[in-house]
């Protein structure tokens, strides 16, 4: 959670323990974080591995250091013109940031795997980035559109993670005018099951009534509200962890 408010955004997360997980008595491996530093705004989710020991903790660094990185770099990486570049070097503080992690917990860095979803907002421009499944989408001009599907392996169930060697061919990063976009979502694969059609490859219209309610409401109570809908319903469509995280405009 931030401890800046945001002037132009309003912000919710969500992550609830999946069905699977809470049989076996086992954490919830989804993480999300929201907030504005330096005049950034920046969502985040991450879906830890399901075979990875640490993943959670994985998830959690993915989170914040995207969070910071882009709250850091954004003006640089939205004037670069190679994409290459700016994938690298973010690929790179990353992975610097889960060893670093993997040093506290013991662990080899391939134990704290996840993917990563995130979108940062500075001004009119805004950066996309998507490492593995998961879905990215916006509310632009009362329309829901998705910006990112999911990149799965051969099977439906596989995916690409940070620390998988081909993070950096597959990962996702796009820039572009916020202008007529009014807010961001990011869902982890849990939540799609319910909020996202693979075979139209469209959001549920139920994410229209999230955002505007998510802009009128205080950010605990939208967030209690999202929790209170994801243990009644969105986790009953599948075994696993389930999470969300979105801003809209003011």
């Amino acid at each position: 959670m931030s401890e800046e408010r945001s002037t132009l955004w309003h912000f919710a997360e969500c992550a609830v323990t999946g069905r699977r997980h809470r049989a076996a008595d086992l954490p919830c491996q989804d993480k999300t974080h929201a907030c504005e530093s330096h005049g950034t705004a920046v969502i985040a989710l991450a879906d830890g591995a399901g075979s990875a020991a640490f993943s959670q903790e994985g998830a959690e660094t993915a989170c914040q250091e995207i969070a910071a990185i882009f709250s850091g770099s954004f003006d640089a990486f939205d004037a670069e013109t190679d994409g290459a570049r700016v994938k690298q070097q973010i690929l790179t503080q990353l992975r610097t940031a889960l060893a670093a992690r993997a040093g506290e917990c013991a662990c080899h860095v391939d134990a704290l795997a996840s993917t990563l979803l995130a979108v940062a907002v500075k001004g009119d421009r805004f950066i996309l980035l998507h490492i593995g499944d998961g879905v990215i989408g916006c509310l632009r001009e009362d329309q829901l559109v998705v910006l990112s599907q999911p990149l799965n392996g051969e099977f439906i169930n596989t995916t690409v993670f940070i620390t998988s060697p081909e993070a950096t061919d597959t990962m996702k990063l796009v820039k572009g005018d916020v202008a007529d976009i009014c807010g961001f979502v990011l869902l982890s694969d849990g939540a799609e099951m319910s909020l996202y059609d693979r075979r139209q490859k469209t959001l549920a219209p139920v994410l229209h009534r999230v955002f505007n309610t998510a802009r009128g409401e205080d950010r605990a109570n939208m967030e209690e509200m999202l929790r209170r809908s994801f243990e009644n319903s969105v986790i009953q469509a599948t075994g696993d962890d389930c999470s969300i995280a979105l801003m809209v405009r003011m």
